[in-house]
This record gives C-alpha cells, sequence and structure tokens, in this order.
C-alpha cells in the first residue's frame, strides 16, 4: 500500500469560476494523478492538500488511460459526458476505498456530485439495460488490473461501504429507479453526512430536472466547448433555485460557496481537447 493524497486548486476560465479541480498525489513514488488537468496552478500551484489515505498505486497506475494531451482520465469515459476530475479522482482512490466527500473541503464537488454521482455517470446513449456506471468501469478498467497487480485490499471507508451499499442494492433490482434517481441518492448521503437532519426530497423535483435537462443537451449532439458551456449554464440555474429551497447556510456547508455564488462545474478548456478524442 501507498500513500495517496487528494489536493485541489480553484480554477477560473472565460466563463467565470470554476469547481476546484482535484488531482493524487502519490508522494511514494514521486507521480501524479492529473485527473483531466494538471496537478499545480499558474496561480496557486499546488494548491490544498485535502487528505491522505493508502491505496494501490500498481492498480491506479494500471489505468491511467491518457488521450492525447490530456492526462489521467481513469478510463472515466467522456468528459463532461461520464463525469469531471471529481469523479476520475474518486476512480483512482477506488483501491483505498476512500471517496472525496463534502467535509474535505473541496469546493464545488457537491455539485458535481449532483450532476455525475460519486464516480461518473452512463452515457445517455448507452443502452437502458446497461447496468450502474460503477460496475461496467469495475469490469471493464478496474478488475483487469487489480486481478493483474493481486495485491492488498484497501481500508475501509464509511462513505464507501454506504455507497457501495447503495451500488448493491440497486444492481440487484431492488430498488425500483433511474440512474438519475440514483445519483440524486449519492447526493443525499453526502449531504446527510454534513447535516444529518436535510430534507433531500424537499429539492429532488428540481434535481432531476437538472440532470434531465442535461441529459437532453448530451443527446442534442452538442460537444466540447459548446456542451460544457451549456452544462454549466444549466447548472448555474440549479445552483441558484437549489439556494431557494436548501437555504444559504445549508448552501455553503454542502458546497463551499457563500449565499449568491455560482460556479461551473464543466472546464471548458478541457472539454475542447478531450472532444479531439
Amino acid at each position: 500500500m501507498e500513500t495517496f493524497e487528494l489536493w485541489s486548486y480553484d480554477v477560473s476560465g472565460d466563463l467565470g469560476q470554476y469547481a476546484e479541480h482535484t488531482y493524487v498525489k502519490c508522494p511514494d513514488n514521486n507521480e501524479y494523478f492529473d485527473c483531466w488537468g494538471n496537478h499545480e496552478s499558474p496561480t496557486q500551484g499546488s494548491g490544498v492538500h485535502r487528505f491522505s489515505c493508502e491505496g494501490i498505486y500498481e492498480v491506479a497506475n494500471c489505468y491511467r488511460h491518457n488521450i492525447f494531451t490530456v492526462r489521467d482520465t481513469a478510463g472515466i469515459g467522456i468528459y463532461g459526458i461520464n463525469g469531471v476530475c471529481h469523479q476520475t479522482a474518486n476512480l483512482f482512490l477506488y483501491s483505498s476505498n476512500r471517496a472525496i466527500s463534502i467535509e474535505d473541503g473541496v469546493k464545488g464537488y457537491w455539485l458535481s456530485s449532483l450532476a455525475y454521482g460519486t464516480y461518473g455517470d452512463v452515457n445517455p446513449f448507452d443502452s437502458p439495460a446497461q447496468p450502474l456506471f460503477i460496475e461496467v468501469w469495475k469490469q471493464m478498467v478496474y478488475n483487469p488490473c487489480y486481478q493483474e497487480y493481486r495485491g492488498g485490499k484497501g481500508l475501509g471507508g464509511e462513505l464507501f461501504k454506504l455507497i457501495a451499499e447503495l451500488h448493491r442494492t440497486f444492481v440487484k433490482g431492488e430498488m425500483a429507479i433511474s440512474h438519475n434517481e440514483l445519483i440524486h441518492h449519492e447526493a443525499s448521503i453526502l449531504a446527510k453526512q454534513v447535516l444529518p437532519d436535510i430534507n433531500t426530497d424537499g429539492f429532488k423535483d428540481i434535481h432531476m430536472d437538472f440532470l434531465n435537462d442535461k441529459t437532453s443537451s448530451i443527446k442534442e449532439g452538442l460537444k466540447g466547448d459548446q456542451l460544457a458551456k451549456k452544462i454549466n449554464e444549466i447548472a448555474v440555474q440549479f445552483q441558484k433555485d437549489l439556494m431557494k429551497r436548501i437555504g444559504d447556510e445549508a448552501y455553503k456547508k454542502l458546497t463551499g460557496l457563500e449565499a449568491g455564488e455560482t460556479i461551473n462545474i464543466v472546464d471548458s478548456v478541457i472539454a475542447a481537447k478531450a472532444a479531439q478524442q
């Protein structure tokens, strides 16, 4: 087992403020999983160290999956459709049995989880019969690397276990819900770790509307920068509606943003590069 460190830094672009970029540092190997971006920003350098855990570097290194000039996608699929850097970082952390939580302080993480889930979302063009995204990823990406390694077992974590149990229940067919509703359940688990009494059903309707709009935008055939701008546009409106539903204090605790603040969750620069794949 090696040390994995989650780091994050602020990002800004032509659309204004974005969610913080996350990446994974592996100090024992002097290596980084850049998660579609970089491990340093022009203004902040390395950024902020969020947490450390123990994972299996050899396994994570096996599924870096670089796409041309875009580094370390973790085989998540298409940027802005299957997920963004937050979901990719969680995939690189998979062998550690650790996932990013709201309490780790990554600005905008919960908002990206509301859009893509903890580990990534299915492509709207995939077969309706396709199982949960993470199960497909494990079968196609993670398991071959882990089987080749055949090494130690990761450490447990409460959030990891809660999400894993939710996934098992869904895959077994014991929950008659859609993939979008599953994302809502995942985001609710994250939220309740910080605000145990929050009524997540109170904003489920606007969350479903946001996810349906996101799906429609992808099905329209938008790609790269155009898709990023469209998703960010509907995400910002959703954030404004969410603020009204849960209140300023809850919004700040869950998103890391002040009252009235919104952020973009898809980096248009990375999306444009990824569209060239």
